[in-house]
Order: C-alpha cells, then sequence, then structure tokens
C-alpha cells in the first residue's frame, strides 16, 4: 500500500489479485480512498518476491490525479525486472481487456461486454 500524507484515508492499493495481494500486474490501481481491506479487514497490498537482500526500486507516478506504481528489480544472470501497475482509466481503455456483466437480464450466464466507439473506457452488453 503506499498512503498519502500519512492519512489511512488515502491509500493506493491494487483492486485485488491472489488473496489481496497483487504480484502481477492484471489489476489496476485502486484510490486513494480508505476502501483498502476487504470485508474480514485483510489489507489490499502489492506483494515483491525475490531473493534476501535483492535491491527493488518502487516508484510512484502522479499526472492528473492518475497513477502507476512501478517495481523495478535486478537480479543476477537475468537482468532487470519491471512489473507495472496502472490506474483505474488506462487498465480498463487497454485493449487487453475483456468485460462481462451477468444477472437477471442473461439468465445469470456472462455476457460479453463491447467497447463503446465513441466513450473511451465505457463498455456495454
Amino acid at each position: 500500500q503506499i498512503v498519502r500524507d500519512k492519512d489511512m484515508s488515502q491509500v493506493l492499493y491494487p483492486a485485488g489479485g491472489d488473496g489481496l495481494r497483487a504480484t502481477k500486474t492484471d489489476v489496476p490501481i485502486c484510490g486513494p480512498d480508505a476502501n483498502h481491506t476487504d470485508a474480514d479487514g485483510v489489507r489490499r497490498c502489492w506483494v515483491v518476491r525475490g531473493p534476501q537482500h535483492e535491491d527493488v526500486t518502487v516508484k510512484l507516478c502522479t499526472a492528473d490525479s492518475k497513477y502507476t506504481v512501478s517495481v523495478t528489480c535486478f537480479r543476477p544472470g537475468t537482468g532487470e525486472c519491471t512489473n507495472v501497475w496502472e490506474g483505474w482509466e488506462a487498465w480498463a481503455r487497454s485493449g487487453r481487456r475483456a468485460f462481462f456483466a451477468a444477472g437477471a437480464f442473461s439468465g445469470v450466464a456472462l455476457m460479453p461486454m463491447e467497447e463503446s466507439r465513441t466513450e473511451p473506457g465505457v463498455h456495454t452488453c
């Protein structure tokens, strides 16, 4: 988690992940807000895995209220490794995302959502 101004109501955190600990970049950044725990009080956070004493650089970029978090490490023999998480808007607009909706309207079956051609980031079905 990244906390702004030491204020726990202004936390940046991953939207989810395996056990609410994001190790992969397939989830967007949420916040800053106070919703950084699940219903059981478990914190949503990023996890960096590597050998003991490995140097890791965590970088937060902010521009126009949009956030990017990157983690870079250097592993002898394999080189530099960087993971990047994007804010919700950038994540939703990237072409590699597929969204589905389910409800009474679909008999609870998952229906694919299509991105609007006129409103970037808007998906409907």
